[in-house]
């Protein structure tokens, strides 16, 4: 069954996707990902429910629903602590 479509009709389904935005490259997937933690970012504020991403030996990105990895590690119910330092340690 064919269909009239209006100009205006071709019109809005061509222009539909279009915008000013330049095109994004692909999205590298991390290293890891630590999903679904706890998350105790060290500025004082309640924890949230949130994910941690790791390229090479660096905290990326932290946030909910970051994108594909290569590993992830399901951390329901525990605590993440990005960045943690333990000022205690002995070590030199």
């Amino acid at each position: 069954m064919l269909r009239r479509i209006s100009a205006l009709g071709v019109l809005l389904l061509a222009t539909a996707g279009c915008n000013n935005e330049p095109p994004q490259a692909p999205v590298e997937p991390f290293d890891l990902v630590i999903a679904n933690g706890v998350v105790y970012d060290g500025h004082g504020g309640e924890p949230y429910a949130g994910d941690v991403a790791i390229r090479g030996d660096r905290i990326v990105a932290i946030g909910q629903d970051l994108g594909p990895a290569t590993r992830t590690i399901d951390a329901k119910g525990l605590a993440v602590a990005p960045g943690f330092i333990n000022m205690l340690s002995w070590a030199t």
